[in-house]
């Protein structure tokens, strides 16, 4: 699986960050690969981090940012994107 999945659709890296261990049948690159990916995040309190910043789950981010968009006073993308 490629590390440009977003993460709440890679389960096997899910998996390791949740339980703490790799699923039974990867092979040695997979696992590299999960490991790689994981170090950059956390799960806590059945939530995810990114570097200690809460990851909302992909269908939750456009809300997310609409109502960013709408509560700064429509200053634009960048600006929108630079407060999310």
């Amino acid at each position: 699986m490629s590390s440009c999945v977003d993460i709440w659709e890679d389960a096997d890296c899910l998996m390791f960050l949740k339980e703490g261990v790799l699923p039974d049948a990867v092979d040695y690159e997979e696992a590299k690969r999960i490991r790689k990916r994981a170090s950059n995040y956390c799960w806590k309190e059945q939530k995810l981090f990114f570097k200690a910043l809460l990851v909302p789950r992909s269908e939750e981010r456009v809300s997310l940012v609409r109502q960013m968009h709408e509560d700064l006073g429509h200053f634009g993308e960048q600006r929108t994107l630079a407060e999310v």
